[in-house]
Parts: C-alpha cells; sequence; structure tokens
C-alpha cells in the first residue's frame, strides 16, 4: 500500500506491480473475457462470466467461486475507458445501486516494454476500507497481480510459438461475395483487442495503411459513433490520394462500421464493416465493403492494385503487431 495525499487518502488502498509485458498486451488481459477467468481473483478462485461489456456504460458480471465453495456475485460498471492507459469502474455486488460498491482506477503505463500497473480502490466509508484490509486485501489483491503476471507471460509465450509458424502471405482472402461488395479475409498472430486497437489511432495507422511506396501524409480520426475521419496518402512523386468517412457503430473489441469515400470518386460511398474473432489464439479479422451500385465497385477494382495494396497493407501490420504486442 502507497501513500496518497488525495483527500480520499483515509478510504484507499492502492496496489502497484510492473509487468513484463506491453502496455496493450495488458490492456488486452483486462478487457476481453476470454481472458480474465485465467487470472482475476486470488489463488484457488475461479470465475464464472455471465457479462462483459467493456465500453463506458457497460458492465461485467461474473461469479467468483472460492475454494471453500463459496460463490459471490460480482459486478463492475465501467465509467471510463482510455486505451490502453486508463479504465475507471465500479465494482460491487451484482444488485442495483449498491451501497458498498467501490470505485477502481487502474492505470497502466509503458516502461520500455514492460508496464506500470498501478491500482486505486477508493471505498465509501473508512469503516469499509479498514474491513477490507482486515479480510486481507493486501495479500490476496497481490495474488490476483500474481496470477495475471502468470498469465500475461502464457500469452507472450502463445504468441512467440504462433508467429514463428505462420505464414501470413498465406492467410489473405480476397472475394467478391456479390455483384456489390469485396470482402477481405485475414489472420493475425496477435490479441484481438490489439488488432482492434491499431485500426483506431492515427499514429498507428502510419505504419500500415496502405502500399508500401505511399506514406501517410495526413490523418484526423474521431473515432466515435458519429465521428468522422479523413486520411491523405502520398507517393513518391508528391500526388495524393484522400479518403474520408464516419464512424457508424463501434463496438470494442469486435467490430466496426463505417463509411468510405475516396475523394476523387465523389458521392461514390460504400460501407465498411470489419469484425474480429479470436480463436485457437489467432486474431480472424473479415472487412466487408458494400457499394451502391456493381458500376461503382467495380469501377475502384479497375484502377488496379486493389489486391496488392491490401495485401501490402496487412503485411505491415503483422509486421506493426509484432513489434508492440
Amino acid at each position: 500500500m502507497h501513500a496518497t495525499n488525495s483527500a480520499t487518502a483515509d478510504r484507499e488502498v492502492i496496489l502497484s506491480r510492473t509487468l513484463d509485458a506491453p502496455r496493450t498486451l495488458v490492456w488486452h488481459a483486462w478487457t476481453d473475457p476470454a481472458h480474465l477467468p485465467h487470472w482475476w481473483g486470488p489463488r484457488g478462485f475461479t470465475l464464472t462470466m455471465h457479462e462483459m461489456d467493456v465500453r463506458p456504460g457497460g458492465r461485467a458480471r461474473f461469479i467468483l467461486h472460492g475454494p471453500d465453495g463459496t460463490d459471490y456475485d460480482n459486478r463492475i460498471d465501467y465509467l471510463e475507458l482510455t486505451p490502453p492507459e486508463r479504465i475507471v469502474y465500479r465494482h460491487g455486488y451484482d444488485i442495483d445501486d449498491d451501497p458498498t460498491a467501490f470505485l477502481v482506477i487502474v492505470t497502466f503505463t509503458d516502461r520500455a516494454g514492460a508496464t506500470d500497473l498501478t491500482m486505486r480502490t477508493v471505498f465509501p466509508t473508512v469503516e469499509q476500507r479498514d474491513a477490507t484490509l482486515a479480510f486481507g486485501a493486501i495479500e490476496l489483491g497481490n495474488q490476483t497481480l500474481d496470477r495475471l503476471a502468470e498469465r500475461l507471460a502464457a500469452l507472450r509465450e502463445a504468441m512467440d510459438h504462433r508467429s514463428n509458424r505462420i505464414d501470413p502471405r498465406d492467410t489473405l482472402r480476397f472475394t467478391l461475395p456479390s455483384d456489390t461488395e469485396i470482402e477481405i479475409q485475414r489472420a493475425f498472430a496477435a490479441p484481438r483487442t490489439l488488432v482492434f486497437e491499431v485500426h483506431t489511432r492515427c499514429e498507428h495507422l502510419a505504419h500500415w495503411l496502405g502500399p508500401r511506396q505511399l506514406t501517410l501524409a495526413f490523418c484526423e480520426m474521431d473515432f466515435r459513433p458519429g465521428g468522422h475521419y479523413r486520411y491523405v496518402q502520398r507517393d513518391t512523386d508528391g500526388a495524393e490520394y484522400a479518403f474520408r468517412g464516419e464512424f457508424r457503430e463501434i463496438v470494442s473489441p469486435v467490430r466496426i462500421v463505417q463509411t468510405f469515400e475516396y475523394e476523387a470518386m465523389p458521392g461514390v460511398v460504400s460501407i465498411e464493416t470489419m469484425t474480429l474473432e479470436e480463436r485457437n489464439g489467432l486474431t480472424y479479422l473479415t472487412a466487408r465493403s458494400v457499394y451502391p451500385s456493381r458500376e461503382a465497385r467495380d469501377a475502384l477494382l479497375a484502377n488496379g492494385g486493389m489486391e496488392h495494396g491490401i495485401r501490402d497493407s496487412y503485411e505491415r501490420l503483422d509486421a506493426l503487431l509484432g513489434t508492440i504486442r
């Protein structure tokens, strides 16, 4: 436990740990329901997840099963998420308006490839904080962080193994499911939350979006439903290619729906849906574009190089994922 100068110091418990894993992977372990049952809770506890919707206003509902057979109903209400830096949530029993629910602020700070994690818990009263400490909160919390560190080590080992045996050039599928559609499928040896994240920030897009001969000259992104994006790519001769659109739906880390318009073909707006599915340690990306007509789709295909550009982009993305996971 650490000292704090805040006005709530007498109601707080603070745990911290440096984890030997990149911040994006630690975030992934905290926000993907596939991983929480492997580490959440002290040693000897198991977890049954009922619901996990990681977004502001979303919630997680689960049961912790104690080693003595006692079940503990839990509910988390997510208040704030800043990937991959900060999570704020309220944690209590699985009832509405639980008066004993406490506030938790978890921060993730990058440390040259490792992650400094700080978990600050603020209880409603001093008495509740003291009762929790008497129950062994520090030791039990440290056991939970021990299990998290072990889970992260297992994830890193599994990803390293998969990366050694997967040839990313053999995973791209480019098809035309109907007269107005283009569908692309690609597998990545990286966690789903990480593949999702690198689609949501300009600083990541600059490293992988587009064929190798293009650079990202300009990018702005308001990543929220109703938000807009625009980016400009530049070739070696200085020619520029601009694209824009609006985000229609965002379900982290599962799906992004957006419009897409090449500014050289104004008015030809497609609807793009990217979905991510994680299974057997891989993330499968499916990107489906629906155009207003067959002629609009075929005009884009006729420009040439589309499949090559997509293949280049995803190979660059695969290389980027290998550096940040």
